[in-house]
């Protein structure tokens, strides 16, 4: 918020001052056209892109990062709204008024008197204050000014409406009107626009010419619409007098050129006469910003500018229009663009500092200590009074992700430990490619708490750069006998990570395509993590001759039984409670359908009760009120509520969705404010469905809300369209099933991936002289020999036909085609729109063995292709192999494919009349007993496999990915 006023301050600020610099010298049209910058300023609260001229890097240079943490600590200071003492206050005048210390005042009023008051009592942090207040002060002041706004105009419309005569001219297509309420010719209503004149112009030939003519200008020049949004843009920054700077502004330079276009319609011969009309039309009256009509004059000031421009006539000069051009290209970029934070800006918005890359792990030298306090870094407690910092030496990977390279622990300005990559194990069962910082979802922030129960504070590292609630974390535990940081183990986290304390458990909550599943487990120095069985958290049998609480977990099964039950342990006071509600049943004459499920049911043996939320306690044929039932009522909640369940979600809670991730059959992650708008209108627009449903909920939306907070709940995944959360039942709206959600935020995710590859990645834009300069002279070569083709030339496309099973082999056919109509094929074959070919890596090898390099093409469309250009007797050639099949080269040309997560195949190519042929050389194959060679289907020996491996494994050839 606070950037998007200074980018557009700044903007309005320098639109003016070139407005004084070039008067006169460029198209009166163009002047006023460069408003509409401010205007897509104002309307658009974020950035385009990152630059380095973006303002936010002179508003974040002059920010330390002992600043900023300083005014986060203040933010998070509470105060209280509602104290202590008047809490209790409160309480103690309502127990007097009902007489209740008739008797004295025992040991349980005392109590329940202190219970009341700490509840009555609230507390905000300042930072959520000032938010709030700012809120209200903004939403308030917009709400006034947007109904001065709706009142001033509806008051005009009545006074021109109720005083006009429509007056007979043939100047304008739009009808013509004398009223007595305008003081001046003007155009006015959105819906049905005219023209109003006074008396004055109406009984003068010349001046109602003139008057007609401009007005008319102005509806060509569409400024009844630019005068509605003139309006937004003030109730929407009515706070800020530069907005209302840049309104007056706008609307003389909507006049200035209005006279512009007017005068080339009356010809040279009438431009005296024109500003005589001008003069003679003038009116103290300053211009109404407050009422969207276009008036033909506009105060004194304004038209003595408007006179001396018409007289002077201004010639437009060829140097002023191309200074304004580059000029306002310029101000753009600084004002449209976020700051380049790999310049200016670390992680957290701090700026970073120059990193020295000398490790001295003995002691931290006096510019070492300055490094880390311009580094990302965070504090640990790892004893009483002792407090290290962690310091994240990082490498900006794109806008959103830092890669962390190095991390530095000091004791006060004392460098003890640095832990480098090399350092870092590689838990493969995570795909872990490197720890990460991410500044824009909560969870990319280090997770800082003691995960291995030993009273020193540890901290965990986004692992994986995806979507946050099925990622790992890495953590690293603090040794005190070592005085360092170890590496502890990598778990799915930091939202998603559970530390109970009281048993010493860590619960790893993640989910799949098919649901979402717990796995806890205990940790040691010694042993490492131990998993434990899930059945410890909540079994999935009820034990018969207790009393059970049925809860449906949303996705934690992924077959059969959703139920996991929460077994009570005084058994004797639970089976009396039920018992006590059970005694107050009654028979029901008719459905209940006026109360809300709370998706807690209790199990006796074979007999079914549900709980609902307003403690009406009904198994659809006996019923009890919520008075009868208040003592088991708040048994169950509680109870339920201590286990994560027991508050489901509200459709009326499903507003102010900022993201949402759908986990099917792939996961699809959403930002799209139109596609959340529709999803938002679906899961608010939902009905219960009393007695759930029987279908199968082997699907997760995880969504998240501004405040930061994520909820998850399930979607069936047959033809109903239903939702669940914490075993409440809803039927959504506007979607037909989840096969049309997944669709719409298919489609949507992948858009958003596409804007977020950035056009230098984009086939037709890549740079390929700039590229050029990156790589070996041998792969140079081969980049200039392909160049005609992928300038956009065809060549010959060898693709697989479908299967022949009797042949057991993919017949091959042939293309003439250009890259670009390969990738609009694949959309086509898949049912989707073509989109432009995105590269994201090229490769050069001698895949075919024909003694030069080949260049090789990782293309993006639905999924990812390899493109292979090959040259053969002067003709190109292109293969196509799913990144399944082809997944890495050797500098040999042997290429690596994937059978699956525990197979892998290595192929030889060869390039034969036109046409290519594979060779299996071997396939490696995983199991419990590790890898094995197989050629020809046939196991080998442990001896011919390192045999094989030291004749046939080579390095990988690199791979690069353009625009980087």
């Amino acid at each position: 918020m606070v950037n998007w006023i200074i980018s557009s301050s700044i903007l309005i600020l320098a639109i003016i001052l070139l407005r004084y610099i070039f008067r006169g010298k460029i198209s009166l049209r163009l002047q006023y056209g460069l408003w509409l910058l401010v205007a897509v300023r104002l309307l658009v609260p974020f950035n385009l892109g990152t630059s380095s001229l973006s303002v936010e890097n002179l508003t974040t240079k002059a920010v330390t990062q002992a600043e900023v943490q300083t005014a986060i600590e203040l933010s998070e200071q509470v105060v209280p709204i509602v104290s202590y003492e008047s809490a209790y206050e409160e309480v103690l005048e309502r127990y007097e008024e009902e007489g209740r210390f008739a008797e004295g005042i025992g040991a349980e009023e005392l109590a329940a008197m202190e219970h009341e008051a700490y509840e009555r009592m609230e507390e905000i942090s300042i930072g959520e204050l000032v938010q709030r207040v700012a809120a209200i002060i903004w939403i308030t002041g917009a709400v006034i000014i947007g109904a001065v706004f709706a009142v001033s105009n509806v008051v005009f419309a009545k006074g021109v409406k109720r005083t006009r005569k429509e007056v007979e001219t043939v100047y304008g297509k739009l009808p013509v009107y004398v009223s007595d309420t305008v003081e001046t010719p003007c155009l006015f209503g959105i819906f049905k626009p005219a023209i109003y004149v006074t008396r004055t112009v109406a009984e003068n030939e010349t001046l109602l010419r003139h008057s007609v003519l401009h007005e008319m200008t102005h509806y060509a020049h569409g400024d009844l619409y630019w005068s509605v949004l003139r309006c937004v843009c003030l109730t929407l920054h009515w706070y800020n007098p530069l907005v209302w700077k840049a309104a007056t502004l706008s609307k003389q330079d909507a006049e200035l050129a209005c006279d512009e276009s007017t005068l080339r319609k009356l010809g040279e011969e009438e431009r005296t006469e024109y500003g005589e009309t001008l003069i003679q039309l003038t009116c103290e009256k300053k211009q109404d910003l407050f009422v969207t009509a276009t008036t033909m004059t506009s105060g004194k000031k304004s038209i003595k500018e408007r006179i001396i421009l018409i007289a002077r006539k201004p010639k437009v000069k060829a140097y002023a229009l191309v200074l304004v051009v580059v000029a306002t290209l310029t101000v753009v970029g600084c004002t449209f663009t976020n700051g380049k934070n790999g310049e200016t800006n670390g992680a957290d918005g701090v700026r970073e500092e120059q990193v020295n890359t000398e490790d001295e792990a003995d002691g931290a030298t006096e510019s070492e200590t300055i490094i880390f306090e311009g580094m990302y870094s965070f504090t640990v407690e790892v004893a009483e009074n002792r407090v290290l910092t962690v310091a994240l030496d990082m490498e900006q990977l794109h806008d959103e992700y830092y890669e962390v390279n190095r991390i530095l622990v000091y004791d006060g300005e004392e460098l003890i430990q640095t832990i480098n990559q090399e350092d870092m194990p590689i838990p493969m069962d995570y795909a872990w490619d490197g720890l990460f910082v991410n500044k824009s979802y909560e969870v990319g922030k280090p997770d800082i708490r003691d995960v291995n129960f030993d009273g020193a504070v540890d901290f965990g590292l986004l692992a994986v750069s995806t979507y946050p609630n099925n990622v790992p974390y890495t953590y690293f535990v603090w040794n005190d006998e070592h005085n360092e940081f170890f590496y502890g183990f990598t778990l799915f986290g930091a939202s998603a990570l559970e530390v109970d304390t009281a048993n010493q458990w860590l619960i790893e909550h993640s989910h799949d395509g098919m649901g979402q599943y717990e796995t806890p487990y205990t940790y040691t120095l010694r042993d490492g993590l131990v998993p434990l069985d899930p059945g410890i958290l909540l079994p999935r049998q009820a034990e018969e001759g207790k009393v059970c609480l049925a809860i449906s977990i949303d996705g934690v099964s992924k077959a059969g039984d959703d139920y996991r039950y929460i077994i009570p342990e005084d058994q004797t006071m639970w089976m009396d409670a039920y018992e006590e509600m059970k005694s107050h049943a009654v028979a029901l004459k008719r459905p209940v359908n006026n109360v809300r499920s709370q998706g807690i049911w209790i199990r006796w043996d074979d007999e079914w009760t549900e709980l609902t939320e307003d403690g009406f306690i009904v198994d659809f044929e006996r019923g009890t009120n919520k008075k009868d039932a208040e003592e088991f009522w708040e048994l169950c909640v509680v109870e339920a509520q201590k286990c994560g369940t027991g508050t489901p979600m509200r459709p009326e809670e499903m507003t102010g969705i900022t993201e949402a991730t759908l986990v099917y059959d792939a996961t699809y992650a959403v930002t799209d404010e139109t596609v959340l708008n529709r999803l938002e209108k679906s899961l608010a627009n939902s009905e219960e469905l009393r007695g759930g449903a029987g279908c199968p909920f082997t699907a997760t939306m995880v969504l998240e809300w501004e405040n930061g907070d994520t909820q998850v709940i399930s979607l069936a995944t047959d033809d109903c369209n239903v939702w669940r959360s914490d075993g409440v039942y809803y039927q959504y709206s506007d979607f037909e099933n989840i096969e049309e959600i997944k669709e719409v935020m298919q489609e949507a995710a992948e858009a958003e991936e596409r804007e977020r590859m950035g056009t230098s990645q984009y086939l037709a834009e890549i740079d390929w002289k700039a590229f050029g300069t990156k790589i070996t002279k041998e792969e140079k070569r081969a980049l200039e020999k392909f160049l005609p083709v992928l300038g956009g030339d065809e060549l010959t496309w060898i693709y697989r036909e479908r299967y022949d099973e009797e042949k057991e082999e993919y017949p091959h056919n042939k293309k003439q085609i250009t890259i670009q109509g390969i990738v609009d094929e694949w959309y086509q074959m898949n049912d989707y729109e073509p989109e432009r070919a995105v590269v994201n890596s090229i490769l050069f090898a001698d895949v075919f063995g024909s003694g030069e390099k080949d260049m090789c093409l990782l293309l993006e469309h639905f999924g990812w292709y390899w493109i292979i250009l090959h040259e053969e007797d002067g003709k190109f050639y292109g293969v196509d192999m799913p990144i399944r099949w082809f997944m890495m080269v050797q500098e040999d040309g042997l290429y690596l494919g994937s059978g699956g997560a525990s197979s892998s195949y290595y192929h030889r190519m060869q390039f034969v009349d036109g046409d290519y042929v594979e060779n299996d050389i071997g396939d490696v194959i995983s199991d419990m007993n590790g890898e094995a060679l197989y050629i020809d289907g046939v196991k080998q020996s442990a001896e011919v496999y390192e045999e094989w491996k030291e004749k046939n494994i080579k390095p990988e050839v690199p791979q690069y990915t353009p625009g980087e």
